[in-house]
């Protein structure tokens, strides 16, 4: 099966298949061998998720709670030398993670464990998985 993407929606609106081939004057490749095609959306809608994460350093035995919509991007920062608190903890590990639709509910969750200020909140939650 070909499949064809599409760069533009000019380009889209340019290959419409038609009763009698698409738009224009000279028959183009893809009027030729239109049965062939298989028509992809040029657009996807990509719902963005957000991830509330806890790390742990073992050197500080600490924990750090975040939200973040890239959590493998975060980690990095975390685990890169920068001039913060984290530096001190390198290498953070991911012990737990929540995956919530909106950026509202991540940031909630994550005050509701910070509020806590308890390792032993952390700690249970962590092993609860």
């Amino acid at each position: 099966m070909l499949q064809i993407k599409f760069d533009s929606v000019a380009q889209l609106v340019e290959h419409i298949p038609f009763k009698d081939g698409v738009l224009g004057s000279n028959p183009s490749w893809i009027t030729k061998h239109q049965k062939e095609l298989v028509l992809i959306p040029f657009f996807m809608v990509i719902k963005r998720m957000y991830t509330l994460y806890i790390l742990h350093s073992k050197s500080l035995d600490k924990y750090y709670v975040g939200y973040t919509n890239d959590l493998m991007r975060r980690l990095n920062e975390h685990n890169r030398i920068k001039g913060k608190f984290t530096d001190v903890g390198i290498p953070w590990v991911l012990v737990y993670k929540e995956t919530y639709a909106t950026k509202k509910i991540a940031m909630d969750r994550e005050k509701l464990i910070k509020s806590k200020k308890s390792k032993k909140f952390i700690i249970e939650l962590v092993a609860q998985g």
